[in-house]
């Protein structure tokens, strides 16, 4: 199975902080177009699952249009299953659509969407041991 694995994605971060406004401005539209660049990624190379391991959003209570973007990307994907594990800046989740089939979300509440995610850790893990073997046996 391939997967990506991400995370610190932070969409509606405020980086007036660290640059202009200006430059703000393109960074936060960088950061739209990488995670559709992700996606396009996945579809391109038959990767079915994109781990997003915490902090999707800048805070627990995102701004509308970065909630209507990340849910968007996700509903035009169907084929791909998004595994969202919330982080520290967005840990209550209250703003989670959960009518999306191909969204499971983790957190406290949902223990089994965390049991999932165990089972495909645990194949990662299996696959990543089956690698090594093969990579000394093959020395």
């Amino acid at each position: 199975m391939k997967i990506i694995h991400c995370a610190d994605i932070h969409l509606g971060s405020k980086l007036e902080s660290k640059f202009t406004k200006e430059k703000s401005d393109i960074r936060k539209r960088e950061v739209l177009n990488t995670f559709g660049k992700m996606i396009d990624y996945a579809n391109e190379n038959g990767i079915k699952v994109i781990l997003l391991s915490g902090d999707v959003f800048d805070k627990d209570k995102p701004a509308i249009k970065d909630k209507e973007f990340f849910y968007k990307a996700i509903k035009k994907n169907p084929q791909i299953d998004f595994l969202y594990l919330n982080g520290n800046h967005d840990k209550e989740g209250s703003y989670v659509e959960t009518n999306i089939e191909n969204l499971k979300t983790f957190n406290k509440d949902n223990l089994h969407h965390m049991i999932m995610m165990v089972f495909v850790f645990q194949e990662l893990k299996w696959i990543n041991q089956m690698l090594n073997l093969f990579i000394l046996n093959y020395h």
